[in-house]
């Protein structure tokens, strides 16, 4: 394509012939089209004032067992800086997710605790995938870096909920996050490590169970004029609407604003273990008791109807079905004999469906 005029088009000139979903187009100058470097993959914040404000949801008040994640690409450490946050001054409750200005991956229980990984677990100006994991003193706080378990400490119960917005890039107007952000995520689940490190090359997640928001920044014109009001909306692609609105950037040019390339390709795919009808998936409870927990199994994805699920009770973590969604499999074999229980809370709603 290196002869071609490659141009972005907007309005009457998007009738120009579309050749990627990256809305790249083959065109002329006689179609208005604006010169483009790239889309957008990611998005870079000023250390001032930029900030993404999402508006309060409950679905955000995350009291035990979730993940928060994001790649990273820190360019100052003379501040401690945040990049989830949802907090209340008034009572101080709620929880942050960041970076500290010793490079420390930072989470913080407002009005319980403020948990670290160790010293210069990072450095100025790469891109990183960082991960925190709560689950209360069971699992403890866990700490990721590129998929890797680096720190673990204990919780302190549950977090206290907080009614206040959730903020991407500083913590109420302050701790402004300086550098670049990508595919940064919110779960209301406990990944384990070899999901962590399995969806962090990738923006199109094969496996969404327990995804409240997902901000993958492949929008807009990388550096460009993005002055439009669409262009000041960031995307929750996990389909459940959680858009948020960018305030304080200049979105012009390469500074505080849509940039390319980020650090993960656009539209990249997780692509899932397909397995044959009857594979056997074996119980492990590697991290709970949790049936639908993909960590608990050793495909490291949670059965289904096509499933053979053996339970053999080897582990102290036995398996229970719990909430209103049904756990199905094709037959399923429990070793009593070494103490394997399966526990169905029917108060739940809770199911197990077998069709041999």
């Amino acid at each position: 394509l290196g002869a071609l005029n490659l141009k972005y088009c907007k309005g009457d000139a998007a009738r120009a012939l579309l050749i990627s979903s990256k809305n790249w187009t083959i065109t002329d100058a006689s179609l208005g089209c604006t010169e483009l470097t790239a889309p957008g993959e990611a998005l870079d914040f000023d250390g001032v004032n930029d900030q993404i404000t999402v508006p309060n949801n409950d679905k955000f008040d995350l009291s035990n067992n979730f993940t928060l994640s994001a790649w990273v690409f820190n360019k100052d450490n003379q501040l401690n800086q945040k990049i989830i946050d949802k907090q209340n001054i008034n009572p101080v409750v709620g929880f942050g997710f960041g970076v500290t200005l010793k490079q420390e991956i930072w989470f913080t229980s407002y009005g319980k605790l403020d948990l670290k990984s160790p010293e210069n677990t990072l450095s100025l100006n790469k891109w990183y995938h960082i991960a925190v994991t709560y689950e209360d003193r069971s699992g403890g706080v866990k700490f990721y870096k590129d998929g890797k378990l680096v720190y673990v400490t204990d919780g302190v119960g549950p977090i206290l909920a907080s009614s206040a917005n959730l903020v991407i890039g500083s913590e109420s107007g302050d701790l402004y996050w300086n550098g670049m952000l990508d595919e940064v995520q919110i779960w209301s689940r406990v990944l384990c490590e070899a999901e962590i490190k399995n969806n962090m090359h990738c923006d199109n997640l094969a496996n969404k169970a327990g995804l409240l928001a997902q901000y993958s920044f492949n929008q807009s014109i990388a550096g460009g004029d993005n002055s439009a009001p669409a262009d000041k909306i960031a995307i929750d692609s996990s389909g459940n609407n959680n858009n948020g609105t960018l305030t304080g950037f200049a979105l012009k040019n390469a500074v505080s604003n849509w940039i390319a390339p980020g650090a993960v390709k656009s539209d990249s795919v997780c692509k899932p273990i397909v397995l044959p009808s009857g594979t056997t998936w074996n119980w492990t409870g590697n991290e709970s008791t949790d049936w639908f927990s993909p960590c608990n199994w050793d495909r490291f994805s949670v059965p289904s109807i096509t499933s053979v699920v053996n339970i053999p009770g080897t582990t102290n973590n036995q398996p229970t079905i719990a909430g209103a969604t049904s756990a199905k499999c094709k037959t399923i074999s429990i070793n009593t004999t070494n103490g394997a229980m399966l526990t169905i809370d029917k108060t739940s709603g809770a199911t197990l469906e077998v069709n041999p």
